[in-house]
């Protein structure tokens, strides 16, 4: 997910206290979300800790927001997480075929209105010297 605001310290990972008190979730209702929730994708150091990434402190406090502000059900807030997570990637998706068929507008036909102008401006600069040239 694309950092909207400076929400978050600047560092790449977080530690369990670190998220827990970020959240004000407590371990056990993280550590419990993580079995519930496959979008909570925690990194396991070398040392066996498991640290978060900004993406899983976002959805965590999604879900937070689900399940204690609106108060949608664990099935609810699953389903809602899937469905933004698939418009996510479909938007995704989107954009990678938009920028593919902008790469090729550029590629194709950039050049050609390019030449274009470019032909038109010699046209004006030859019309004109025509005209000087019919006037003298």
């Amino acid at each position: 997910m694309v950092r909207e605001t400076n929400l978050y310290p600047e560092k790449s990972t977080f530690k369990l206290d670190e998220v827990c008190a970020f959240t004000g979730l407590k371990p056990y209702t993280l550590k419990f979300w993580e079995s519930e929730f496959p979008q909570i994708r925690p990194i396991v150091s070398s040392f066996g800790k498991k640290l978060y990434e900004e993406r899983d402190l976002n959805i965590l406090l999604l879900i937070k927001g689900m399940l204690f502000e609106e108060k949608l059900s664990l099935e609810d807030a699953k389903a809602v997480i899937n469905e933004r997570l698939q418009a996510q990637e479909n938007l995704e998706s989107q954009s990678e075929i938009i920028e593919e068929d902008l790469a090729i507008f550029e590629e194709a036909i950039v050049p050609s209105v390019m030449a274009r102008c470019e032909l038109e401006a010699i046209l004006l600069e030859i019309k004109s010297l025509q005209s000087l040239y019919q006037n003298s």
